[in-house]
């Protein structure tokens, strides 16, 4: 759940709300999350889009804003995820995303919503700082 949480604000999907979040129970003792459904860069059409999805936020005034670093450290902690590397994870979601949208472009050159589809790969790009330890030595 954390890491879906990560790749909605990384893909700025402002429209992740709590109906778009839901559980499969094959076993009522051992619910998992379903299939993600629903998920897109609305910041495409709503540039100045919010999360949908109310966050405790450490800011005190509370104002709808995307997670920072500390905001998903705190919410790890709360969803007793320990032992999460935060920077990691934020840094996969951002490559999964950016590969995916990369591979769209590239095998679909003639899509009707490519310049929607090259609109959210810039918002991609500058949603998440690129991590410095991704850099080769």
């Amino acid at each position: 759940m954390l890491k879906l949480v990560m790749m909605n604000d990384a893909l700025r999907n402002g429209d992740a709300h709590l109906k778009n979040f839901g559980l499969v129970y094959d076993d009522v003792m051992r619910p998992r999350l379903s299939p993600v459904y629903d998920v897109l860069t609305t910041q495409v059409w709503f540039p100045q889009e919010v999360p949908a999805l109310a966050m405790q936020k450490t800011d005190p005034r509370g104002t709808e804003k995307w997670l920072d670093q500390l905001e998903l450290e705190r919410l790890a902690s709360l969803s007793h995820c320990h032992n999460v590397d935060i920077v990691q994870m934020q840094a996969q979601c951002r490559e999964i995303a950016l590969q995916s949208m990369a591979t769209t472009l590239d095998e679909c050159p003639k899509c009707p919503p490519r310049k929607a589809l090259e609109h959210a790969l810039k918002i991609i790009e500058g949603a998440l700082p690129v991590p410095s330890s991704s850099a080769k030595t």
